[in-house]
């Protein structure tokens, strides 16, 4: 079935996403603009995603204080975020069951802000492929109308039928219940213009519909009526459906199920306890390992290792896939199911994988294509920063790259900011069998390249016994491998190392890689960077990890019932309902 106009040709459906759209800006402070607009823009001038702050001052970025004062203990400004590939894909699939990945054809996101996903401009190319993708997923779905609406809209039941409909679709797309004006207004569009004007059969105006609400600003951003919050001391309380979404979004990359839904409904998430109890129990589901893999793939940059090209042997994106997918399950198996320390994440021995994998580490007791228990020899591998995905996405076509690993450990892994490489600066000479690494690029060591480079070429050397796909070797040509290095500045001090796992040893205990780990799962949860407002959530969250033995589990627990998650700001000028 294809929707096809009174001109024969098949297209998406302008009329219902510019009448959603309008009730959706109508009811929104703040919002002037339109979806797809020539500007790009989505209200007030701002950009559409993360971009304009919820309640006001227009054009605020993630990480920029939006005109806000900052109060020690107040939370940050809430971005009004567009959901990312991932919670796109994930949310389909669970409020449809379609597994199909429609985000896969979706524009290319940003991380530049903030290391993490982000959906940085809402313009034709984007709007346009949100029809597309909203027009096919419904079409799929009202194969069966009778299953899909949950009732029979033949004949004099009609619209009694497309009322409940609205109601509980519309309950779960737009992760709230709708108001009585809302469900009136969608079920006239269905009735006066899809099944009246257009005069459609009854089940290409239920596919209409639904692409219509698929488009809706209620769908596709994480708002829950964001407006609807309560004043609780120098801060606002999220609503409870604005909540339960930030809860799992942040701990599923997901839609709210039924029952996290039911508690927003009775109003249950008021007090820690409750939050916490939801937390614990979203976190003990297994789709929680949908946000470690989110999670691990941005901060470990290894998303896009499987198209990578690299010069060595046996080189393919099976092998690729399958080294993203042990770094995911290795995260989950620590946070998710294991002790949770950061210790065990920076040193564990103990992974898995399938044959595939396992034949490139050299194991051959494991075949096939599910995912069985390895222990990696002793000073070959220790911990997630060894595994074999980092190391491949850190290095470049035809040998591993000390100055790619070393500012990947510097930037992702220490949270220190290196400034882009100035211009003209001369290319390193080619490999030459008779030179060592180092001697290769002591050139660094001279002019204005040398200070950067200091911050990042000894930590590279570290990871010299893996080559460009992360294999292990003690050889490099005829030279046997120096992974000697020195990490400038690690807790105010320089710290020598003579192997990677050394080093993870002394990541591992370090309070500034402690603090930074934080760092990135809270832009990971807000989707903008720290600021002035929330030392105090970060120095408690710090602390709190220090004394729970650096128990990232229970990090993710205290950060996701503190006001990061519950609590928002009230931008200046903005006036609640």
């Amino acid at each position: 079935m294809g929707m096809r106009w009174r001109n024969g040709s098949k297209r998406g459906l302008p009329l219902g996403v510019l009448y959603l759209a309008g009730l959706a800006l109508a009811a929104t402070p703040g919002c002037s603009g339109s979806v797809g607009s020539s500007s790009g823009d989505f209200g007030n001038g701002g950009n559409a995603a993360g971009g304009n702050s919820v309640g006001g001052n227009a054009g605020a970025r993630p990480g920029g204080n939006a005109g806000t004062v900052a109060v020690s203990d107040a939370p940050g400004v809430l971005p009004m975020r567009l959901l990312t590939r991932v919670e796109y894909d994930n949310t389909i699939f669970d409020l449809l069951g379609d597994n199909s990945h429609p985000a896969s054809a979706f524009p290319t996101e940003d991380a530049a802000n903030t290391g993490f996903a982000q959906v940085q401009k809402l313009d034709e190319v984007n709007v346009n492929a949100y029809l597309k993708a909203a027009e096919i997923i419904a079409e799929k779905a009202a194969t069966d109308l009778k299953a899909f609406m949950g009732c029979d809209p033949a004949g004099a039941n009609e619209l009694t039928c497309v009322k409940s409909f609205v109601n509980t679709f519309g309950r779960k797309a737009y992760r709230r219940p709708l108001k009585t004006a809302e469900v009136d207004e969608h079920v006239a569009f269905f009735r006066d213009t899809m099944r009246g004007t257009l005069k459609l059969p009854v089940n290409e105006a239920v596919v209409t519909l639904t692409t219509a609400m698929l488009q809706s600003p209620f769908f596709l951003y994480r708002w829950e009526g964001a407006w609807e919050a309560m004043k609780d001391g120098n801060a606002l309380r999220l609503n409870p459906h604005h909540l339960a979404s930030q809860l799992s979004y942040f701990l599923w990359a997901s839609m709210p199920d039924a029952e996290l839904s039911k508690a927003a409904d009775g109003d249950q998430l008021k007090t820690t306890a409750q939050i916490e109890a939801q937390v614990q129990r979203l976190l003990s589901d297994p789709r929680a390992q949908r946000m470690v893999s989110n999670f691990v793939e941005q901060w470990l940059g290894v998303s896009a290792l499987p198209g990578a090209l690299r010069s060595k042997a046996g080189w393919s994106k099976e092998l690729a896939s399958a080294m993203v997918e042990e770094a995911n399950r290795f995260a989950g198996d620590i946070i998710l199911r294991g002790d949770g320390k950061m210790k065990t994440l920076f040193t564990s021995r103990q992974s898995s994988a399938n044959g595939t994998l396992a034949a490139f580490y050299g194991d051959k007791t494991i075949t096939g294509t599910v995912a069985k228990p390895l222990t990696f020899p002793d000073g070959q591998r220790a911990g997630i920063l060894t595994l074999a995905a980092p190391l491949a996405a850190h290095s470049v076509e035809s040998e591993p790259s000390p100055i790619l690993r070393g500012k990947f450990i510097r930037e992702r892994i220490m949270c220190d900011h290196l400034p882009p490489p100035p211009g003209g600066v001369p290319d390193l000479p080619p490999p030459d069998p008779n030179t060592t690494k180092k001697d290769r690029f002591a050139m660094h060591a001279k002019g204005t390249c040398a200070g950067c480079h200091a911050l990042m070429d000894p930590i590279g050397f570290g990871f010299e016994n893996y080559d460009n796909v992360g294999s292990y070797r003690t050889m490099d040509g005829k030279f046997v491998v120096d992974s000697k290095g020195t990490i400038a500045g690690l807790d105010e001090q320089d710290k020598s190392f003579n192997s990677a796992i050394d080093m993870m040893t002394l990541l591992s205990e370090s309070n500034q890689v402690r603090a930074c780990l934080i760092k990135q799962f809270f832009r990971y949860a807000v989707a903008r960077k720290e600021n002035d407002g929330d030392a105090k959530v970060l120095a408690d969250a710090l602390t709190g990890l220090t004394t729970s033995d650096s128990n990232l589990k229970k990090l993710l627990v205290n950060m996701a019932t503190s006001k990061v998650l519950t609590h928002r700001t009230l931008a200046i000028e903005e006036v609640l309902p």
